[in-house]
């Protein structure tokens, strides 16, 4: 059920990575609100004339709060993380198919700097969750997660302890930070056709979710089929 004009209350803000904050909210209502991991709202702004924008949210449906983080670029992106505890705003939404299905195979997941937002989600969602009925085990995750340097890693404590626990297999890239000496960064490179090789091997089987700027979806997109990945197991997401 997609709700339109509804006020939503900031209640919190933290700080994930180098202009990067995930911002938390209420209903004004304190009616719930109900959404699948992997979908988005769409965000209006009063002090800026009420234009909106679409961010995806990164909490999980069973959360107290609704979580949106956010990169700084651009002026609404600036607004929206300098907005003031108490601060009111109006969500539309959600919207979006972009998650998988419950029964839909093992899962890749790959994404570039802030389009790990729908990723985080759906790996929370999923992890959290008991295994269906018919299931013997839940579906396998494969995260490989680019961004430039360090600093601009989100969620960089909560997936290194997913990593090490064995919980997701994850591949970190950095792609402008070569000496970096930090042991669960695997590769200081791009994505390409032959780290896909080695990371993901074998193809089959498995459906690929990409995020990130246009670029950056459209390049993943052209590896993956490079390497015989048929176009009906490629979803993405891609932002401006």
């Amino acid at each position: 059920m997609q709700n339109k004009n509804r006020e939503f209350l900031l209640i919190s803000k933290k700080e994930e990575a180098e202009n990067i904050t995930s911002l938390f909210f209420k209903p004004a209502d304190e009616l719930d609100f109900n959404f699948i991991a992997g979908q988005y709202v769409s965000v209006s702004i009063l002090s800026i004339g009420g234009r909106s924008k679409c961010y995806t949210i990164s909490s999980v449906p069973s959360d107290k709060l609704i979580c949106l983080t956010v990169k700084r670029q651009g002026e609404f992106s600036s607004e929206l993380i300098d907005s003031k505890i108490g601060d009111k705003l109006i969500f539309n939404g959600p919207y979006g198919n972009f998650y998988p299905e419950e029964n839909c195979g093992d899962l890749v997941f790959i994404a570039g700097g802030i389009g790990i937002a729908p990723f985080i989600s759906v790996i929370r969602d999923r992890l959290n969750s008991p295994v269906c009925a018919g299931m013997k085990e839940r579906s396998k995750i494969t995260l490989l997660y680019s961004n430039k340097t360090m600093a601009s890693v989100a969620f960089w404590d909560e997936l290194s302890q997913l990593k090490e626990s064995g919980a997701i297999d994850m591949v970190y890239f950095l792609t402008q930070e070569k000496n970096n000496k930090d042991p669960l960064i695997q590769e200081y490179s791009r994505i390409n056709r032959e780290l896909l090789k080695k990371y993901i091997f074998p193809f089959e089987k498995r459906n690929y979710y990409l995020c990130g700027s246009i670029q950056f979806v459209n390049a993943i997109w052209k590896e993956l089929k490079g390497i015989g990945v048929p176009e009906e197991n490629i979803f993405t997401e891609s932002f401006y």
